[in-house]
């Protein structure tokens, strides 16, 4: 077992103040940016080969960026996902947004949008909750180093 740290590439976090609205990071940017997309290759890259778990502080998927960002990324890329709760039990990535669709009420049918759409409604609801924010003593600090080329740990593990 290893850990590789790839914070720098798919964090919740980004050291450029472009990926920012009113102090709070948009995943929308971070997900268009070169060193997101560069980092969730290296997943799918490293998941051929090895067995992943993606880490974070958070023990409830949907409060996390894991989720809301990187899962559902890999999961629209067709990857299977699945998030480990604080109590060790196990939840498929459509569960975890089933779960998310209903705590915003939006788990019944809709006959002017699609799936895809509520999804993303439910999505942004909660990063508005949960995203990183500058200057939020509970979220943390914008550190230094959060950017740039780490080493390709797909060769190196």
């Amino acid at each position: 077992m290893e850990y590789v740290f790839v914070g720098d590439s798919i964090g919740g976090r980004s050291a450029n103040e472009d990926d920012y609205e009113n102090g709070r990071v948009v995943y929308a940017r971070l997900k268009q940016s070169d060193y997101f997309e560069n980092g969730i290759q290296r997943v799918i890259l490293g998941s051929e080969k090895y067995k992943l778990a993606l880490m974070c502080s958070e023990k409830e998927p949907i409060e996390c960026h894991r989720t809301l960002l990187v899962g559902q990324t890999l999961f629209e890329q067709g990857v299977s996902v699945t998030h480990i709760h604080g109590d060790g039990t196990l939840e498929s990535h459509e569960n975890a947004i089933q779960r998310l669709l209903k705590i915003f009420k939006l788990d019944e049918p809709d006959l002017f949008r699609t799936n895809e759409e509520i999804v993303e409604e439910a999505l942004l609801k909660q990063e508005q909750k949960v995203a990183f924010t500058l200057g939020d003593p509970v979220k943390g600090r914008l550190g230094s180093g959060q950017l740039g080329a780490a080493e390709d740990w797909t060769e190196s593990v």
